[in-house]
């Protein structure tokens, strides 16, 4: 076991095969005397063995200040995306005492092995592997705390399925909260510049903060997955499975501007948590159910210039402590000066 410092509070952790992924791994680390020497405001990485056939990737970002996690937070990135490249929205949660956890799903960021490929896998792969990596995360934990969900892109498609079905375990924690950044409930056909992902369609901000390439980057070049994705969008959008959705758990739903969004439909995201309110109305159930849209953003909210980025994660850390809480004034305020809908 090596540690190696870095950047921004992430730890970074190697684990090897997709199918042997278990609680006790994890746990085993987790509640090792080796965590206490790991930075806690840096980047570090940590190898544990699995086996040969995948490398995968997981990262923790631990609360600011040492304090007591008051929830943990696991953040599904997109397609040709890496949990990586989202540390503005750790950061956001860090400083709220959530603890974030991510995992480079398999064919991207720096998980590899040779069962990595997107021809071996599905969304469904990915939830299967989500499910263990969350079951690994709670078997570790000296005291149950309260679990939320995020996503991105298709990332939040993933989640949103994930939730609704039977690729969530009945041993899983029952998740406490959603969290939707521009969430791929219906895809474009032809995504970025001509199917390739670009960082110039992804966001306005010329620096962004990301930490690993875009990979994979040419997305007609993985045709079966992304029928998958369409696949799975309608499944979700469908009349069933709106009904079926929890009607307990609290949503935010952030989207990015019709126009200058490449890669997903907002409009329908629009429509689908409009269709979950109106359930939940019929079973006269007032769970939060919170949209909010960034004008002018494009797809990669959490990482948008101009303010964007900084109100967009603050949003989802002060969703997380209000869902924990049960108190949404903070929520309210910061809601009172954004775009709702």
């Amino acid at each position: 076991m090596w540690v190696k410092g870095g950047f921004s509070g992430f730890v970074f952790l190697v684990f090897f095969s997709f199918s042997t992924l278990k609680a006790g791994n994890l746990s085993t680390f987790l509640n090792a005397r080796e965590l206490e020497f790991i930075p806690k405001t840096q980047l570090a990485q940590v190898k544990i063995p699995f086996s040969k056939h995948l490398d995968v990737r997981i990262g923790i970002r631990f609360p600011e200040r040492g304090q007591t996690p008051i929830a943990d937070m696991i953040f599904l990135h997109g397609y040709g995306d890496s949990f990586a490249n989202h540390t503005p929205f750790y950061d956001a949660l860090a400083v709220k005492g959530v603890r974030g956890f991510g995992i480079d799903l398999p064919g991207h960021g720096a998980t590899s092995g040779l069962n990595s490929h997107l021809l071996f896998h599905s969304l469904k792969t990915f939830g299967s592997l989500t499910s263990n990596f969350e079951m690994s995360i709670q078997s570790s934990s000296r005291e149950q705390i309260p679990l939320l969900i995020a996503g991105w892109s298709a990332g939040g498609l993933l989640a949103t399925k994930m939730i609704s079905s039977s690729w969530w375990q009945p041993e899983n924690r029952k998740p406490s909260g959603l969290i939707l950044f521009a969430p791929g409930i219906h895809p474009k056909f032809m995504v970025g510049d001509w199917g390739i992902i670009t960082k110039r369609t992804l966001t306005r901000n010329e620096k962004p903060p990301y930490l690993n390439s875009i990979k994979p980057r040419f997305s007609f070049l993985h045709p079966f997955f992304g029928l998958d994705l369409i696949r799975t969008g309608r499944s979700v959008r469908s009349a069933a499975a709106i009904d079926q959705f929890p009607k307990d758990l609290p949503i935010l739903l952030m989207t990015a501007d019709e126009k200058s969004d490449r890669y997903v439909y907002n409009r329908t995201s629009k429509a689908w948590l409009n269709a979950i309110r109106l359930s939940r109305l019929e079973s006269g159930v007032d769970t939060p159910t919170i949209g909010v849209n960034f004008p002018g953003a494009f797809h990669d909210i959490s990482n948008e210039p101009d303010g964007i980025s900084a109100q967009s994660n603050a949003l989802a850390a002060t969703f997380s402590t209000s869902v924990v809480r049960r108190d949404w004034g903070q929520c309210q305020n910061l809601l009172s000066i954004l775009n709702k809908f």
